[in-house]
This record gives C-alpha cells, structure tokens and sequence, in this order.
C-alpha cells in the first residue's frame, strides 16, 4: 500500500505540473485570439475570461492523456535515475506491483477523461456558443 502510494505520489508531481504548463501555453494562445477579437470590436472584454475557462476546460480532454504519459515517462526516469527502482526491486517489489500501480492510476485518468469528454465538454461547448452569441447579439444592438 506504501509503495502505490509512493509511485502514485512520483507520477501525480510531474502529471501537475506538465498539465499545469500546457494549460498556461493553450491559455496564452486562446487569449491572443480573443484579445485580438476584441480590439476588432467581435467579442466584448467582459467575455474573455469565462471563454478561456470554457476552451481549457475543452482542451482538457486532449492534454490529460499526453500529461498522463509524460509524466510516467518523467516519474519513472526519475526513479530509474535515482536508483530507487533497483532499491525497490531488491527490496521484493515486482515489476508488476509497479505496473498495477501506474495502471491503476491511468484508469483513474481514464474514466476523468471520459467524463470529460462524455459531459463536460458538450456542456462546455454549449456555453461558449451561448456566450459568444450572446456577445455578438450585444454588439449588434449597441452599433
């Protein structure tokens, strides 16, 4: 149980901060896009934040797996690295303790994943529409 939690723990540090850094980089590139809509005068200020959360909220659904196997990648390299693997094999940990571990811990992304993809982005995508109608409506009315 101390070891899954431990190889769980070394893969969830990279997987946050991997899927920390994509989402800066997507967020960064979408609000370039609706900064420059807004100076064109198609999207009002107010509206930019909420569309931001809403497209990385989407976007969510596509960089969770390429951070899940980047972080096994970094998680595992590391302990490989630091000889804690070889520890832990002489130790009595098998190698396929370590791969239940990893995989228990990809099905937990899996079914957040689907969720994601199942609910929350449809509901995401529903309101960004709403909004950027809605936005659009308010500045055919104020012209």
């Amino acid at each position: 149980m101390i070891i899954h939690r431990y190889l769980t723990r070394e893969i969830l540090k990279p997987l946050i901060a991997v899927c920390s850094i994509l989402i800066v980089i997507f967020v960064s590139y979408k609000s370039d896009r609706y900064l420059a809509d807004v100076v064109d005068g198609i999207l009002p200020a107010n509206t930019v934040i909420s569309l931001l959360f809403l497209k990385a909220t989407i976007a969510l659904e596509v960089l969770l797996p390429i951070t899940l196997y980047l972080s096994v990648v970094i998680g595992l390299g590391r302990l490989y690295t630091d000889s804690e693997m070889t520890a832990l094999f002489a130790c009595g940990v098998s190698p396929k303790t370590v791969l239940r571990s990893v995989f228990v811990f990809s099905l937990l992304l899996a079914v957040l994943v689907g969720t994601l993809s199942l609910f929350v982005r449809p509901w995401a995508y529903e309101k960004s529409y709403r909004i950027t109608a809605q936005a659009e409506n308010d500045l055919d009315f104020s012209q």
